[in-house]
């Protein structure tokens, strides 16, 4: 038996020899040229599949697909053997100026028709995406913007002439599972390049949309991830033509870990330019949120209807949405009915509806209507037991009808309108202002914990402003009634008054305050502009120094006041005139009226008593001026005037008094602690002086006292004996008027014109007495009056006596006479 590769062993004719050779060389051929085949084919897939079609045939693709009406640019192309024809890193266009990206797909599989490819007809008959990746700009003109990222793909693309067709497809948009249904057509050869405004809006849509897949996507589900079906049919460019669904389901999941929700279902329907939100149901623990709508591009129009139990607050702190709702607790289910519609301007347009709040201010025309009802809740900390309104709103105008707020002391009661530039409301409250503590910023919260209200007040006020609530342009009336209140803690039984506003000047034209010791009637202005506090009229009979710190915080008017004393009855008192308010003590002028029955005072570490008192008071800026003074004291008389420093710490003050027949021993009693002494006291003296020292005291004056025994004061007493030994029977007669001019300066009082009278003698002299530091200077010459002075004046000079000792315990002596040898 022979074989292919050896000669045949048995002899042959020469031309069956030939014809054996000549057929095993082209078998051998043969198979040579079968193995040079399969190893090119092999290297042939090998390269395409590594390193892919070259340039041209690559450029042939992308006019292939031009025709279908899409603009790509291939950046590699390869072959596998078991994909097929594969497309990777694509670049699609929106048109073919190729200078806005629509996507970036990493790897497409081309089905190809090979015997339309070698007969030059169109044969590209679909694409396919498998576990692919679309990468789409949200600004096509700009490569480096951000992107809404695509992955795992798996769509089949249908190229029939003119259209574009999706059957299924399939895919995750970051972590969100989003499925797409039956068919999606559209003429792609009609979509031009994208205009600025398109391009913003894209923009927007796409980060919009990004930013919501990337919420869902971050829920912590308990029944695995939300699903997002679509499903196309129509024309893109024809929207009118194009009809969409979209079905978002979720089992239970909870949001951010804060907000556990039950479930929700969301279906949206797009056709004939219109889109319609048939369902949207969200459910938590405490209720469910329905909302249904419809939008109308063309016409920009959209209206929706909502109604609420589930708990918002919560859900808006989830969703980390800003605004004050975050402060909000719910302790029962909340109830929010509203519906409305809103039309949002053009991109050309960038007005919003005047007055929108927060949440709307994209609507440039706004209609909303609606109701609220709250069971117990809490805000900023503060617990309520319930709240409800009616409100509307068509732009121009809102309107917030029969607000009611609870609280376990009362209720409050309010009503807005705004309309235009103009702005009214009403307020009818019975709450406590304590219980609004938490709402205030920090100044507030300061201001409102000067107060503590035992009895919870009545407010009522009404008003308007313009163009929307402010002190600027507020203009109201109302009605305030205080109970068992302190303020600075300062108590009052009641105060109740009319209240007027305009425009930051606060008017309580009559008000009444009710005090344990009296009453107080008369206007008060707070003049906020004019940083002053205005009192008109203000009539009292209730301890100034306590009420005073309700007109000045500062506590200067205060200070003033509380040198002077009312004990057994507060004083009557007419006031008018300005306090200034915010640190402008330069703006106070306060004129001030007293009639007191009786007033304690200090001067000079004693308590004096008047037991009847009228005065004047000015206070001026950091002045306080006493005119008029006219009071009784020990029996007698005391007029005057005064101008004292209330300032911190420069509490200088000039003053003048005359007294007129003043008890002196009451007097002596108080300041010198003996009471022997007899007679009246009358003078004058003018005085200054700083704080409440008496070393710093400086004055000038006269004394005089009359009617009087000089000898009964313990300074003079000696001089009862001395007169005995000189003029028998003298010493025994009282010395019945004593006057003196004197100087007073740091605790020196000072004289050179003392003079003491008696019956049959007189005494003349001067010298220093140091009140403070128990010392005295002093010397005094006695005369004899009658024949005896005539006897006895040729050595009146011998009864001349000095004492320059104690003050407590004097010791006189001659003058003439050594001082050792008189101690001895």
């Amino acid at each position: 038996m022979s074989t292919l590769s050896e000669p045949p062993l048995l002899p042959a004719a020469p031309s069956q020899q030939r014809w054996f050779t000549l057929r095993w060389w082209l078998t051998r051929s043969f198979w040579t040229l079968t193995c040079l085949c399969v190893a090119f084919a092999l290297w042939a897939l090998w390269y395409v599949n590594n390193r892919g079609f070259t340039k041209k045939w690559r450029g042939m693709l992308s006019r292939e697909l031009v025709k279908r009406g899409v603009y790509a640019e291939i950046g590699r192309l390869n072959l596998n053997p078991l994909k097929g024809l594969i497309a990777r890193n694509v670049r699609i266009f929106h048109d073919d100026e190729r200078e806005q990206v629509f996507a970036y797909i990493d790897e497409i599989v081309l089905d190809i028709n090979y015997s339309h490819l070698v007969f030059g007809q169109p044969f590209i008959n679909a694409m396919d995406l498998r576990q692919a990746s679309v990468s789409i700009p949200t600004d096509p003109n700009d490569r480096k913007s951000q992107r809404l990222e695509i992955e795992q793909i798996n769509a089949r693309v249908l190229l029939p002439p003119g259209q574009v067709s999706i059957p299924l497809a399939e895919a995750k948009i970051h972590g969100l599972q989003v499925t797409a249904t039956d068919c999606l057509l559209f003429n792609p050869g009609t979509v031009g390049p994208l205009s600025r405004e398109s391009a913003r809006e894209r923009e927007h849509f796409l980060l919009t949309f990004r930013d919501t897949v990337r919420r869902l996507a971050a829920m912590e589900m308990r029944g695995g991830k939300p699903v997002l079906s679509l499903q196309f049919q129509g024309d893109f460019s024809d929207p009118s033509k194009l009809t969409a669904t979209a079905t978002l389901r979720s089992e239970p999941f909870v949001i951010r870990g804060e907000h556990p929700v039950r479930g929700l279902n969301v279906k949206l329907h797009y056709s004939g330019g219109t889109l319609r939100l048939d369902e949207c149901v969200l459910a938590d623990a405490h209720g469910d949120l329905d909302l249904s709508g419809s939008f109308h591009p063309a016409q920009r129009r959209a209206a929706f209807a909502l109604r609420s139990n589930l708990d918002l607050p919560g859900l808006w702190r989830a969703l980390r949405l800003p605004g004050k709702l975050e402060k909000f607790r719910l302790r029962d289910p909340a109830h929010l009915e509203f519906q409305g519609e809103l039309v949002l301007p053009s991109p050309e347009e960038t007005t919003p509806a005047p007055n929108a709040p927060a949440f709307v201010s994209f609507a440039r025309e706004i209609q909303l209507l609606g109701r609220i009802e709250l069971g117990r809740f809490e805000y900023a900390g503060a617990p309520f037991h319930g709240a409800a309104a009616d409100f509307s709103w068509d732009g121009r105008r809102w309107f917030l009808r029969d607000a009611r707020l609870d609280h376990a002391e009362g209720s409050l009661h309010f009503s807005a309108l705004q309309e235009g530039d103009a702005f009214r409301f009403s307020i009818d409250s019975r709450i406590s202002p304590a219980v609004f503590r938490p709402l205030l910023p920090p100044k507030g919260q300061a201001l409102l914990d000067e107060w503590n209200f035992e009895n919870v007040p009545l407010f009522r006020l009404e008003g308007k402003s313009s163009p929307s609530f402010s002190w600027k342009t507020l203009e109201a009336t109302g009605y305030i009634a205080l109970g068992r209140t302190s303020h600075r803690d300062v108590a009052l039984q009641s105060l109740t008054s009319d209240l007027l506003i305009d425009h930051e000047v606060v008017r309580f034209p009559a008000f009444r305050l009710e005090r344990r010791e009296g009453i107080a009637t008369g206007a008060f202005v707070l003049d906020l502009p004019g940083h002053v506090a205005r009192l008109e009229g203000v009539k009292t009979r209730v301890t100034p120094a306590e009420v005073a710190v309700w007109v000045d915080r500062e506590g200067h008017l205060p200070h003033a006041l509380a040198p002077y004393r009312f004990k057994a009855a507060p004083p009557r008192l007419e006031i008018d005139g300005t306090v200034g308010l915010f640190h402008e003590r330069h703006r106070t002028n306060l004129k001030i009226e007293a009639d007191a029955e009786a007033m304690e005072y200090t001067f000079v570490g004693r308590d004096l008593l008047f037991p009847k008192l009228a005065a004047t008071l000015r206070i001026v800026g950091e002045r306080l001026r006493i005119e008029s003074l006219r009071a009784t004291l020990f029996g007698g008389t005391v007029a005057g005037e005064a101008d004292i420093s209330i300032r911190r710490g420069e509490e200088d003050y000039t003053a003048k008094a005359t007294v007129s027949e003043v008890d002196f021993p009451t007097l002596t009693g108080l300041y010198f602690r003996y009471d022997t002494a007899k007679g009246k006291l009358s003078g004058h003296a003018a005085f200054s002086g700083l704080g409440n020292v008496a070393r710093n005291i400086k004055g000038e004056g006269f004394l005089k006292v009359a009617d009087g025994n000089v000898f009964a004061i313990p300074v003079f007493g000696p001089f009862s004996s001395i007169l005995e030994q000189i003029l028998p029977g003298a010493g025994y007669d009282k010395a019945q008027q004593a006057s003196a001019h004197f100087t007073m300066d740091s605790g020196v009082i000072e004289t050179d014109d003392f003079e003491v009278r008696g019956s049959g003698f007189s005494m003349y002299g001067g010298g220093k007495l140091f009140f403070l530091d128990d010392k005295i200077d002093f010397s005094i010459r006695i005369n004899a009056q009658g024949a005896a002075g005539v006897v006895l004046s040729p050595v009146s000079h011998l009864f001349e006596y000095v004492s320059d000792e104690t003050l407590s315990k004097p010791v006189w002596r001659p003058k003439r006479l050594p001082k050792a040898l008189f101690s001895q």
